[in-house]
């Protein structure tokens, strides 16, 4: 992880790059995919990894505290997303060469 002014980056460590959590004083976030892996970037943005080369979905979970997720979008455009009671859900369309993916939280 490192930290340049308001942007964090972290390159996940669970061996596999499909899940990290972010722990910091004002609120924790938890995010991981069901298969592929993220790719390093800053904020709540990043990219998946294409790791079967044929274009599918992807299970995005989302948990956070003390924070509600206003958006996800891929490569621009906007996904529905599910309550859970856990926090949220999404599938995420990963084309043959990956996908962009932002997170908004409110």
């Amino acid at each position: 992880m490192s930290q340049d002014g308001k942007n964090i980056s972290i390159v996940p460590a669970d061996g596999v790059l499909q899940q990290f959590s972010i722990v910091l004083p004002a609120r924790r976030v938890h995010m991981s995919l069901d298969r592929d892996g993220f790719s390093e970037k800053g904020k709540v943005s990043f990219s998946v990894s294409n790791h079967s080369g044929k274009a599918h979905e992807a299970l995005l979970t989302l948990r956070a505290d003390k924070a509600s997720v206003a958006s996800v979008t891929v490569d621009g455009r906007r996904l529905a997303l599910r309550k859970t009671s856990l926090g949220w859900e999404a599938d995420v369309p990963v084309g043959a060469a990956g996908a962009s993916v932002e997170v908004r939280y409110r």
